[in-house]
């Protein structure tokens, strides 16, 4: 599999897909792209790494804390601005996530994103278009053990905050 590829096709698709019909950035101040950690960012999928050989000086990737597999995670953190065509998979599909619950895959509003994201609705269209691409990720190996694992660590954080 070519990763560079699938997640270029994924971005692609997902291009004119937008949680609402407009900027919700408007709403929120572009909440999500601003923090006042030096180290919060977004998760990047399995392989997705392969995409970024020629990173944007407004972003750095770094290894997380997040592991499975004696493998941690990348993170992409950028510093606040962005050029939206070089955003990663979790940018542009946040605010959801996908997530497994009793072996089936589903797609949800992202609980670790709800002290930042007013969203509480999002377009069916966006929806309908994070399950498609969430559905064709989980068809792969590496990406579907992590969609289990980020599913177990959204459960731990819905546990600590008694969701």
């Amino acid at each position: 599999m070519d990763a560079v590829k699938l997640y270029l096709q994924l971005y692609s698709y997902l291009e004119n897909k937008t949680p609402l019909s407009f900027d919700c950035g408007k709403i929120c101040k572009k909440a999500c792209c601003k923090s006042e950690y030096d180290d919060a960012g977004m998760y990047l999928f399995p392989r997705e790494r392969e995409v970024y050989t020629n990173l944007p000086k407004w972003a750095r990737i770094e290894k997380s804390d997040f592991c499975y597999d004696g493998e941690c995670v990348d993170i992409f953190i950028c510093n606040g601005t962005c050029s939206r065509d070089l955003r990663p998979l979790a940018c542009r599909i946040f605010p959801l996530t996908p997530y497994v619950k009793d072996g089936k895959l589903d797609v949800i509003i992202d609980p670790r994103g709800k002290g930042i994201c007013p969203l509480a609705n999002v377009s069916d269209e966006f929806c309908y278009a994070v399950k498609n691409v969430s559905e064709l990720l989980f068809k792969i190996k590496d990406t579907r053990k992590y969609i289990y694992i980020l599913s177990k660590q959204i459960d731990e954080f819905k546990n600590q905050l008694n969701f």
